[in-house]
């Protein structure tokens, strides 16, 4: 790239941010953009997320710039240790293993679930959820303006310094009604609400990990390869590895010794794609990290017009505060 088209490029970066949409909305994040509809038997790919999206200003769409890079590792410090080597396991095996781990999770009386997700190795986001039985739930988002929305992976380069800028989305389900706030400039946050009876339990990612059969995508593609591990003090790790189109991509569930599913943590490497048909954040890695509660409290509706985040007890070591 020559020095005219490096500053045109920073240009339309520029004006993109500027004109940037609305914040990403909670489901949405970390949406795999390359899933192809099917049967399980029948299955092509599954999470594999894509690398950009098209740009559209004045008309003109940029749609031959190309990301290319090797996701860094996905921080490993909270999640179980494995010993010995991996072995080959078997799609019945997974189901015996895993989906028993998630229904236990999904239908015992509640969870909370700690999320984050990166872009090359820089956390983009983290989510606080807290779920029941019921499918109500308190979704707790923040993300850091910085890493999610200067479009930095566009030209190679790292993330601009730390401003400390921060966006805060929340969202409660209670019933069939969606309570959704992001905070603004000055801090407020007005709820808005809405009728939704098919809301998700939470982030994409989140309903990836517990194997959602809302996302049918998500089965197991024929060739992967699955082997299962065994972990530190006890149970399993389970990890699933495909590939398509240039991607790589390995899911890992973590089942302690008594059968419950503990963590999670998706990778997507060697990653070389043209933008995608979609404005989505190419978010390559994540971790969530799942807490039984056996005695929750119900889900109550905000009780505020306006939102504050120091209402919710948001985990000790929620990485990133406002």
């Amino acid at each position: 790239m020559n020095v005219m088209d490096d500053h045109r490029l920073r240009d339309v970066i520029g004006r993109m941010v500027a004109e940037s949409p609305d914040a990403v909305a909670l489901e949405d994040l970390d949406h795999p953009l390359l899933g192809i509809d099917g049967r399980r038997s029948a299955r092509v790919t599954p999470w594999v997320l894509a690398a950009g999206a098209a740009i559209l200003i004045g008309g003109v769409v940029l749609a031959a710039l190309v990301l290319s890079f090797t996701a860094a590792p996905t921080p490993t410090a909270q999640l179980p240790t494995a010993v010995g080597s991996p072995a080959p396991a078997t799609l019945d095996q997974f189901d015996e293993v895993v989906r028993v781990a998630v229904a236990g999770l999904v239908d015992g009386p509640g969870f909370e679930a700690l999320q984050t997700s990166f872009i090359d190795g820089h956390l983009v986001s983290a989510v606080w959820l807290d779920s029941r039985r019921n499918g109500d739930f308190v979704a707790i988002q923040r993300s850091d303006v910085d890493v999610m929305e200067t479009a930095w992976w566009l030209l190679g380069e790292a993330p601009p310094p730390d401003s400390g800028l921060t966006r805060t989305v929340a969202t409660i389900r209670v019933g069939e009604t969606v309570f959704t706030a992001t905070t603004e400039a000055d801090g407020s946050a007005p709820w808005r609400t809405e009728s939704r009876p098919d809301y998700p339990r939470g982030t994409t990612a989140i309903e990836m990990a517990l194997l959602s059969d809302r996302y049918p995508e998500l089965a197991i593609p024929d060739g992967a390869d699955l082997t299962r591990q065994d972990l530190v003090g006890g149970g399993e790790v389970w990890a699933v590895e495909t590939s398509f189109d240039g991607h790589m991509s390995v899911l890992r569930w973590f089942v302690d010794a008594a059968g419950g599913l503990v963590a999670h943590q998706g990778d997507l490497t060697d990653s070389s794609g043209q933008m995608g048909a979609e404005n989505r954040i190419p978010v390559d890695s994540w971790v969530i990290v799942f807490t039984p509660v056996e005695d929750p409290a119900p889900i109550a509706a905000p009780d505020a017009e306006v939102f504050d985040v120091d209402t919710f007890e948001l985990p000790e070591d929620f990485p990133i505060r406002g």
